[in-house]
């Protein structure tokens, strides 16, 4: 099933999201992963540490996370949450920390306390910027992921349709940058045996990549075969065939690069 890797966060400049989907079978559009990284800082680039501790401290959590050196950044992120004053709190960068050191334990497997540090992330920017701000996005995610990881769907679905919701504010119902949420709910209700629903959203993601995505793009061809799947699973063989043939016609030539 699709889910949504962790997060970590070096400073308050915010750059695209180079992290990669966990279990999903969801293909990435860039545009639409820079929109739920308004939330997300530069993870990509390997900054020296300033004069600030908490930068400091912070950027070496971030590369120890980054070099698969989770104890290690653990330890960072402990330390840097230390440095910060808590007379202060809520803080964005003791959001910042906390999502990080979720991010860690989550990678250790630690599920409680990833659990209590995101939703204490998520508490403190949704005190700074308000329930409806898109910042917010990049920490639901990755608390929905952790739910998922666990099997408590119950508890990532609304979390994903919370997301969904505050994308769809930004760019509306039918940006084709809302497309890879609709796919994570279509595969989850499907494990969950919901068929209507997990029909419904796989129809809809369907549609809005019809409408808005060039005829040969490689996310409409894997909206195409994820649905056709589905239709097989549900005894509609003969629909599922026609998607099939559809999807592999449009894969033959060079696919269109994602926008």
């Amino acid at each position: 099933m699709p889910a949504f890797c962790p997060h970590v966060f070096r400073s308050w400049r915010r750059a695209p999201c180079t992290s990669t989907l966990r279990s999903y079978r969801i293909e990435r559009t860039p545009f639409f992963w820079v929109m739920l990284s308004c939330f997300l800082w530069s993870s990509s680039a390997i900054a020296y540490p300033s004069a600030d501790s908490w930068e400091s401290v912070n950027t070496l959590g971030m590369q120890a996370y980054q070099q698969g050196r989770y104890t290690d950044a653990k330890q960072w992120f402990l330390q840097a949450l230390a440095e910060l004053d808590p007379t202060q709190d809520p803080s964005p960068r003791r959001a910042m920390t906390l999502n990080n050191l979720a991010a860690v334990n989550e990678a250790l497997g630690e599920y409680e306390k990833a659990e209590l540090h995101y939703q204490q992330s998520l508490a403190i920017i949704e005190a700074i910027q308000g329930p409806m701000h898109p910042d917010l996005i990049s920490g639901l995610n990755n608390l929905a992921s952790l739910y998922q990881r666990q099997g408590r769907n119950e508890r990532a679905e609304p979390l994903w349709r919370r997301s969904l919701t505050i994308l769809e504010r930004i760019l509306g119902p039918d940006h084709p940058h809302v497309i890879p949420i609709l796919r994570i709910l279509a595969e989850g209700y499907r494990d969950q045996h919901r068929l209507a629903d997990a029909e419904a959203f796989y129809t809809r993601a369907l549609r809005i990549a019809e409408t808005h995505l060039t005829p040969n793009h490689r996310q409409l061809a894997t909206i195409l075969l994820e649905y056709a799947d589905f239709l097989r699973e549900t005894n509609r063989e003969d629909e599922a065939l026609l998607l099939e043939k559809r999807a592999r016609a449009m894969q033959a030539p060079a696919t269109s690069p994602e926008p």
